[in-house]
C-alpha cells in the first residue's frame, strides 16, 4: 500500500584482540666493569616480530622487565628470565617470556712485582702468591690464584722466572711473570763449579746445496742451576747465529761444501760472576757426494757407480792422486774414471754375451735403493741380496775396463769405439784435449752427461747417465769398444804380408817417423780420408802409398791439410785424427785413429 517507517540505532565497534608477539632468547657479554645494558636494537631483537589487527607496528608499545645485568647473573644454564609486554592503542596487551644468557669472557688483569729474597739457614725460601701479586683484578670476581714455583734452594741462586696465574669465577685465565732473585742469605750454599761441555753439530751436505741446523749450547753444560749464566763468545764465524741469552745456535748455508767450523764460548754464573767455564763448538759439514743421505765418511760407494770405494782406490792408476784420468776428481767420486764417456758402472760389468760373471750373470742395472743405509746400491750389496764381482778386464792388461781407455786393446780408443752410432768410424761426440767441462762435478764430461746432478742426483740413473750408444757393429753380442778390431791381411796370395797401420807419427822434420807410412802388401789403388775430432775432412789422397806414382815422400801424409784446416805453415795441430782406408780388393774399408805428435 506504500506505507513506510524509519528508526535509528547506535553500534559500538571495539578492538579486543591483543597484539601477536614471538620473542627470542639472547646472549650478552659483560664489559670490563662487569655490567651490561640493553640498547633499543637489542630489545627489538629480543622482542622479535609483533603485529596487531588495528595498531601499526610502530605504534605498539613495547616494555621489557629487565635491561641491565651484572656479574651476579652469570652461570645460569637457562639464562635470566625477562618478560616483554606489547600493548596496542586500544589497550590490549600480550606478554612473552624469554631467557637472557649472561656471559663473562674477560680475563683477569694480572700484575706482578719482582722481589729479592734470601735463603734461611736451612737453605730454603718459600714464596707465597702475595709476595709477587701486585693488585691483580677482575671485572667480576677472582676465584683462584697460584704460582708455578714455591720452594727455592741453593740451586736457584740468582734470577728465577715465576709465573702467577689468576682464574676468575667464569674460568677466564690471566698470567704474569715475576723475577724472583734468590740470594744466599743465612744459607751456606758453597760454590758449585760451572762446566761448559764441548758441543758438536754435524750436518750432511750435498755438493752446492743448502744446509741448516740448530743446537742449544747450554743444554749439556753442568752446574748452571736456577740462577742462570751469562754467555760471551769469541768472534762468531760467518753464517753462525747465536742467542747468548738462551744458548740457541743456528747455522744456515745456502752454498755449502765440506768444512769444519769452530769457535769458543764462555759462561759465567750470574751471582758468583767469577765462576766461569769455556768450551769449544764444532760445526762439521760432512760431504755427501752422491746425495744419498750417507756422508762420504760412512758411504762405501761415494759416487753411486756400484764399485766399492776401497776397490776404486786400490785400482787407481795414479796412487798418489787416486785420480786415474787426471780430471781433478778422484776415482771414488768419478763416474767416468778414464774419461772415455762410458760410465764406470757399465764398464766394470759384463753382459752375458761379453762373458758375464762366471758366464751366467748378465749386466746388473742399479736399483737406486740402499735399504741398509751403507751408501751401496742394493743391486750390488751382498748384505742386501745383490751381486758384486771383480771389475772386468777385457784385454787382460791388468787395467780394469773402467780405467782402460782402450778396453779391447785394438789400438782404437774407447771414446771412438763406444760413440759411433752411425758406424762411420768417426766418433759422434769427442772429448777435447784441455777442455774438459764437467759442470756438475760428477766426473762425466758434459758432452756425454745426460743428467745435471747440481740440480738433482737421480739415484740409479746418474751412474749410468752417459749418452754413449755402445753400438755393436757386427751384432755378435760384444759391443764395439769391447770387440777387438783386427787388422787382417787383405792381400791375396801372400801369406807372409800383413797390413800394418801405425797408431802415430811425428812430422817434425827430424827424419824419424815424419810420414804416415803403412805396410800395404802390394795394394796400390787405395784411397785414404783423414778427419779431425770434429768430423772435418783434413786430408784425402787417391792411390795412397803408391810410391811408383807419387814418389817415396809424396806418397805418404806429412801432417799437412789438403782442406785448409791448418795452424801456421800448413801444419795441423798435434792431436788424434781418424782415417778411413778404402781397399782395392773388395774388402770393407778400414778405419782407426792416428796420433799426430810433434
Amino acid at each position: 500500500c506504500g506505507n513506510t517507517s524509519r528508526t535509528s540505532a547506535t553500534f559500538t565497534i571495539e578492538d579486543t584482540a591483543p597484539p601477536v608477539m614471538n620473542c627470542n632468547a639472547f646472549t650478552i657479554y659483560l664489559n670490563e666493569d662487569g655490567g651490561y645494558e640493553l640498547d633499543e636494537q637489542e630489545i627489538a631483537t629480543i622482542t622479535g616480530t609483533v603485529t596487531d589487527n588495528c595498531t601499526s607496528d610502530d605504534e605498539i608499545d613495547i616494555q621489557i622487565s629487565k635491561t641491565t645485568f651484572d656479574c651476579t647473573l652469570t652461570g645460569s644454564a637457562d639464562g635470566v628470565s625477562v618478560t616483554i609486554t606489547a600493548t596496542d592503542l586500544c589497550g590490549n596487551s600480550t606478554t612473552c617470556q624469554t631467557g637472557i644468557t649472561v656471559v663473562d669472557t674477560i680475563s683477569p688483569v694480572v700484575n706482578c712485582t719482582n722481589i729479592t729474597a734470601q735463603l734461611d739457614e736451612n737453605r730454603l725460601f718459600t714464596l707465597a702468591v702475595e709476595n709477587i701479586n701486585d693488585g691483580s683484578t677482575d671485572n667480576c670476581e677472582i676465584d683462584t690464584m697460584y704460582i708455578d714455583q714455591e720452594d727455592f734452594s741453593c740451586d736457584n741462586l740468582g734470577e728465577n722466572e715465576v709465573i702467577l696465574t689468576v682464574i676468575d669465577v667464569s674460568g677466564n685465565v690471566g698470567t704474569c711473570t715475576a723475577i724472583v732473585t734468590i740470594e744466599q742469605g743465612d744459607a751456606d750454599c758453597g760454590t758449585v763449579g760451572l762446566r761448559a761441555v764441548p758441543d758438536v753439530l754435524t750436518l750432511i751436505v750435498c755438493p752446492g746445496g743448502n744446509v741448516s741446523g740448530d743446537i742449544n749450547l747450554l743444554a749439556n753444560d753442568i752446574g748452571i742451576g736456577g740462577g742462570g749464566v751469562s754467555m760471551t763468545t769469541s768472534q762468531l764465524p760467518d753464517l753462525v747465529n747465536l742467542n747468548v741469552t738462551d744458548g740457541t745456535l743456528n747455522y744456515i748455508n745456502d752454498d755449502a761444501s765440506e768444512a769444519v767450523v769452530t769457535f769458543t764460548y764462555t759462561i759465567c754464573h750470574k751471582v758468583n760472576t767469577e765462576n766461569c767455564s769455556e768450551a769449544e763448538v764444532t760445526i762439521q759439514l760432512l760431504l755427501d757426494s752422491d746425495c744419498d743421505g750417507v756422508p762420504d765418511i760412512d758411504d762405501i760407494d761415494d759416487d753411486d757407480d756400484g764399485i766399492l770405494d776401497v776397490d776404486e782406490e786400490a785400482n787407481a792408476l795414479n796412487q798418489e792422486t787416486l785420480d786415474s784420468d787426471g780430471d781433478g776428481i778422484v776415482d771414488r767420486l768419478d763416474i767416468d774414471s778414464d774419461n772415455d764417456g762410458i760410465s764406470d758402472n757399465v764398464e766394470w760389468q759384463l753382459t752375458l754375451s761379453e762373458g758375464g760373471f762366471d758366464d751366467n750373470i748378465d749386466y746388473i742395472v742399479p736399483t737406486g735403493i740402499d735399504s741398509n743405509g751403507d751408501g751401496w746400491d742394493d743391486a750390488y750389496d751382498g748384505s742386501a741380496g745383490g751381486t758384486y764381482y771383480e771389475a772386468a778386464d777385457t784385454d787382460g792388461d791388468n787395467t780394469p775396463d773402467y780405467l782402460d781407455d782402450d778396453t779391447d786393446g785394438d789400438g782404437i780408443p774407447d771414446w771412438l769405439e763406444g760413440h759411433d752410432a752411425n758406424l762411420d768410424s768417426i766418433a759422434d761426440t769427442y772429448p777435447i784435449d784441455g777442455d774438459f767441462v764437467d759442470s756438475d762435478n760428477d766426473g762425466l764430461d758434459d758432452r756425454y752427461d745426460n743428467y745435471d746432478t747440481s740440480s738433482e742426483w737421480l739415484h740409479g740413473k746418474n751412474a749410468i747417465g752417459s749418452n754413449a750408444p755402445l753400438q755393436d757393429d757386427d751384432n755378435d753380442g760384444e759391443r764395439d769398444w769391447r770387440d777387438y778390431y783386427e787388422i787382417f791381411n787383405p792381400a791375396s796370395g801372400d801369406d807372409d804380408c800383413v797390413l800394418f797401420i801405425p797408431n802415430g807419427f811425428s812430422p817434425n822434420d827430424d827424419g824419424i817417423n815424419d810420414y804416415f807410412v803403412m805396410e800395404l802388401c802390394d795394394l796400390f789403388s787405395l784411397k785414404i780420408e783423414i778427419y779431425n775430432r770434429w768430423g772435418n775432412l783434413v786430408y784425402e789422397k787417391e792411390n795412397y802409398g803408391n810410391v811408383s806414382q807419387w814418389g817415396e815422400i809424396a806418397a805418404w801424409w806429412d801432417g799437412r791439410s789438403t782442406s785448409g784446416w791448418t795452424v801456421g805453415k800448413d801444419r795441423l795441430p798435434p792431436g788424434t785424427y781418424f782415417y778411413i782406408l778404402y781397399l782395392d780388393n773388395g774388402n770393407e774399408p778400414k778405419a782407426g785413429s792416428i796420433f799426430l805428435n810433434k
